[in-house]
């Protein structure tokens, strides 16, 4: 301690110049850190996780997603083939990186199902040219398709889409480079059409890294800000708070300098921890320079006095660096985890600079300064001994703080077997023509509206139906034309007309679990689930909406009508009066609650043979939120139609 009190005293150039030395190679180190936060860089070593992680990101697309939002300026935008061309054209451009794995869009599912509509022929691996095709090969999709399966890649209204990037790397410094590259791509690709919002993921990282790190930094200059008031004010002088702030510049320094030697990056844990060593280190100043004001106000020799305050502070000094130092110290010890290792160093680093700054460059300012507040003394040392312990005491506190149902059964006796036959007939009248109102709502309430105009009439000596429904709304898929034909004994056939094609195309007939045309609807719901398939059991009755109704079960009599369905059960509230159900739940295989029924608006269609159809009906499903509430009008019964509406060759044909 005394040959820093000497050198201090007697070496003051000296001090300085090795003291500027040492600020340019701090400076030096300084400019070399680089900001950049990831999830990986926070481990180190041969660690399992690392290795499963370079595993997936090796053998799959990426672990890092990252969402582009692409604006329509209007409803069906995302059905504009210049918007989808652009989208497209952003895709293969970014993954030519090698950073990412895979990119998905709307733009691929239109390519794919413009090849499969074509004999899969390479030549059609393109987004079509024409508007209404592309919608037309949409509504083609959702036949087969679930309401929801497009959610990922655009919204309900068709005017907002998303491209999903699959990155093999959560770094913030390539994501930020990556992020300023895929604007530019959409300023340049997409044109007049749309604009790109860039989120989620990886770039949400990036953000976070880049706020916290900015203010962080802000946070540094915030203690010192209220270090040099506090000092300030306590000493009576700007220049005291000035003074003190240098061993905090210098501890700062030195960790910037370390840093940028050794790579560490500048991210969310080592600004918070470079905020923290500012706070720990302002003490060490403020002890040496009372120490230093009340030996020199004792009077006598001026270098004797400074030795006295070296002796007592400025031991004191390195006894508290050293300590907390060594404390933090520990923590490079930890192996595999960065952040431990950092947090050890760097602050052990700062509680060294800091306390030997202290005693070389503050104190030999002072004396090359000779500022008032230490050597001249206003008021008397008795009043200086009492208010300057307490003073200390709350500027030290100030800077810590900164751092730091049941009922019986009906009155006629019936079956269970029975109420489903006669709910499963009750609908199925000779030949019928309406009206219909699709509404399909999403979780949060948008809508899209389809209408169409259909004919049904039953096989001859069945109830197997046939089925013409001609779409007339909205503009896109009008005139798309559906037409199928249930079979009791074998697969259904189903046809359908793409007016933007002009041919008709047979679809592979569906799974009575699959979605009906794109609603919460599947087909086992329309055309309606056969009795002898189920084992039926009456549970209850109860009332509904003012009507009697009979509670039953039905659970699939085999394990393939399960799977065929898609319910593990079905519970339905089937109305006593006619039969017709207007309340039901199904069960997804798994045995949760899949989807909700409800049916209003009963209306007789058939007096004679005793035949009601509910005209509104409605399907929610539970799990994801979608509805479907179809509303006919129109609709007559009996009205005389003829069997050849019924082939593949009428679809194109107004009827």
């Amino acid at each position: 301690m005394s040959a820093c009190a000497n050198a201090v005293i007697n070496n003051r150039p000296r001090v300085f110049a090795v003291s500027l030395v040492l600020l340019a190679v701090f400076a030096v180190g300084g400019a070399r850190v680089k900001v950049d936060n990831a999830t990986k860089g926070g481990f180190y070593g041969n660690l399992k996780e690392l290795r499963d992680d370079d595993k997936y990101n090796g053998w799959m697309a990426g672990a890092n997603p990252m969402y582009l939002l692409i604006e329509g300026k209007a409803e069906d935008a995302m059905k504009e083939p210049a918007v989808l061309k652009g989208m497209e054209s952003i895709q293969r451009e970014i993954e030519k990186d090698p950073m990412v794995g895979k990119t998905v869009s709307l733009a691929d599912y239109i390519k794919r199902i413009n090849m499969a509509m074509n004999g899969d022929s390479k030549e059609f691996d393109k987004i079509p040219d024409d508007k209404n095709l592309i919608a037309q090969y949409l509504f083609l999709y959702s036949t087969s398709g679930e309401p929801g399966d497009f959610d990922t890649v655009v919204d309900n209204g068709y005017k907002n889409a998303s491209v999903t990037i699959f990155l093999k790397t959560d770094s913030s410094a390539f994501t930020d480079a990556f992020v300023q590259k895929v604007r530019r791509l959409g300023a340049d690709r997409l044109g007049p059409y749309a604009t790109m919002r860039i989120g989620g993921g990886a770039s949400s990282g990036t953000a976070l890294n880049e706020v916290l790190v900015h203010e962080k930094m802000l946070n540094i200059a915030q203690i010192m800000a209220v270090v040099f008031i506090i000092s300030s004010l306590v000493f009576r002088s700007a220049l005291a708070g000035g003074l003190v702030l240098v061993p905090l510049v210098v501890s700062v320094a030195a960790n910037f300098a370390v840093m940028g030697f050794f790579g560490i990056p500048m991210e969310i844990a080592t600004s918070t921890i470079s905020a923290m060593a500012v706070g720990l280190g302002a003490d060490y100043a403020i002890y040496l320079a009372f120490r230093m004001r009340e030996e020199l106000r004792k009077g006598g020799d001026e270098k004797l006095a400074v030795m006295r305050a070296f002796s007592t502070a400025g031991k004191a000094d390195l006894l508290v660096a050293a300590s907390v130092g060594a404390g933090y110290f520990i923590l490079v010890f930890s192996y595999g985890f960065n952040i431990h290792f950092w947090l050890g160093l760097l602050i052990s680093i700062a509680m060294v600079t800091s306390a030997f700054a202290s005693i070389t460059i503050f104190p030999a300012l002072i004396l090359a300064l000779r500022p008032k507040f230490i050597f001249e003394g206003n008021g008397s040392k008795e009043d200086d001994d009492a208010t300057e312990p307490s003073a200390a005491a709350a500027v030290l506190a100030i800077i810590a703080g900164l751092a730091l149902t049941a009922s019986t059964a009906g009155a006629r006796e019936l079956s269970a077997v029975e109420i489903m036959k006669a709910n499963f007939s009750v609908q199925k009248v000779a030949d019928s023509e309406s009206d219909a109102t699709f509404r399909l709502v999403t979780q949060t309430g948008e809508e899209r509206i389809r209408k169409t105009h259909g004919v049904a009439k039953l096989i001859k000596g069945t109830t197997d139906n046939m089925q013409l429904v001609r779409f007339v709304a909205p503009p896109d898929i009008k005139g798309t034309t559906t037409l199928s034909i249930e079979h009791s004994d074998k697969d259904d056939d189903i046809w359908i007309y793409l007016p933007a094609l002009k041919k008709t195309r047979r679809l592979v007939s569906s799974n009575k679990k699959d979605s009906f045309v794109g609603t919460d609807f599947s087909y086992g719901d329309v055309i309606g689930h056969r009795v002898e398939d189920w084992n039926h059991k009456l549970l209850r009755s109860e009332t509904v909406d003012g009507a009697d109704c009979y509670v039953l079960e039905s659970t699939p009599a085999r394990p393939s009508v399960g799977e065929d369905s898609g319910y593990s059960k079905r519970v339905g509230w089937i109305r006593k009066d006619d039969f017709v159900a207007i309340k039901g739940e199904m069960y997804g295989e798994d045995g949760t609650l899949l989807k909700q029924f409800f049916a209003g608006d009963i209306k007789e269609t058939d007096a004679a043979n005793k035949k009601f159809q509910a005209m509104r009906i409605e399907s929610r499903n539970v799990q994801t939120g979608h509805k479907t509430v179809i509303t006919f009008e129109n609709f007559r019964a009996k009205v005389g139609i003829k069997d050849e509406m019924f082939t593949a060759r009428y679809l194109e044909k107004d009827f």
